[in-house]
């Protein structure tokens, strides 16, 4: 069945009658109607038939009942409408959580997968030791442009929420070079008054990891590294990435999937920071110049 066609003020009165299981209507005139079907009318007769039209040419009507069947006499009015029908053809919101989208009679038919997002461009972000990278805000996309230095921790942040806190994150970087440790991007704590960080993400597409920051510049410790298995971010079509800050322990999960997600790491959240980290945000990194890279963030979402 072609595609389902919609108009304003669609009326029309039938110029000949029509008896229960025929396969037309003619219409006094088609003006108004759309010119090609998939749509439906609904006939003034004693039934309150709900036709549906397949195809029109000229001022008749193909098609078939849909329902409530029945006679209608010449000259009772004919005016487009949205059944059931209707309705249970459009792809319909998943429920909270849910990653497919369904449609067809009683939901029956599943189309996906899809996720709830969150623009990462429409957010206040500000930047933290820009340097010479730049970003793109636009189309629902973060778009981050990193240059080729040493180390720098590139940051666009926020205030972060109040503890307890989870952000999840999808991006998709374009690394540039396989070179092991050269270039990272993912999400970041920051403790403004010390200027120490954690940052959490992807290593040159290979490796997962968190590691401390005494500064933008300044390597601390890492918390944890993990190889990702070959081929992770096509996959994914990307990574999900999320860090939580339960009021206790700072959290750090990436997830196949956008629905389940798996812990990799944790670390009390005062252990490194004086207090707690109170700036979440977004970063990219250029290690021993590793050349420069990019990195679309296609959502953000605060929970």
């Amino acid at each position: 069945m072609s595609s389902e066609k919609f108009s304003n003020l669609g009326e029309s009165t039938l110029d000949a009658s029509y008896t229960s299981g025929g396969t037309t209507l003619t219409v006094v005139s088609a003006a108004g109607f759309p010119t090609v079907g998939v749509f439906r009318v609904r006939i003034g007769n004693a039934g309150k038939t709900i036709w549906r039209v397949d195809s029109v040419s000229g001022v008749v009507f193909t098609g078939a009942a849909e329902a409530n069947d029945a006679n209608a006499a010449a000259a009772d009015s004919v005016k487009i409408v949205a059944s059931r029908a209707v309705a249970e053809r459009w792809l319909q919101s998943p429920d909270s959580g849910v990653i497919h989208a369904p449609s067809g009679v009683s939901a029956v038919d599943l189309y996906g997968p899809i996720y709830k997002t969150g623009r990462p461009d429409l957010v206040s972000w500000t930047w933290q030791n820009q340097g010479a990278a730049s970003v793109i805000d636009a189309n629902g996309v973060s778009f981050l442009s990193l240059p080729n230095t040493t180390v720098n921790i590139r940051s666009r942040l926020i205030s972060a929420p109040g503890a307890p806190y989870t952000i999840t994150a999808f991006l998709r970087p374009r690394f540039t070079t396989a070179t092991a440790d050269r270039q990272f991007t993912g999400l970041v704590f920051r403790e403004s008054g010390t200027s120490k960080l954690i940052i959490f993400g992807i290593q040159n597409g290979s490796t997962i990891q968190a590691i401390k920051y005494t500064n933008d510049t300044t390597f601390s410790a890492a918390i944890f590294s993990t190889a990702l298995f070959t081929g992770a971010a096509l996959a994914m079509g990307g990574y999900w990435l999320q860090i939580k800050d339960d009021n206790t322990n700072l959290l750090f999960s990436y997830s196949l999937n956008g629905g389940q997600f798996v812990q990799v790491g944790s670390e009390g959240r005062t252990v490194f920071m004086a207090g707690a980290p109170n700036q979440v945000g977004i970063f990219g990194d250029v290690e021993a110049s590793g050349g420069a890279f990019d990195v679309s963030f296609l959502s953000w979402l605060q929970t």
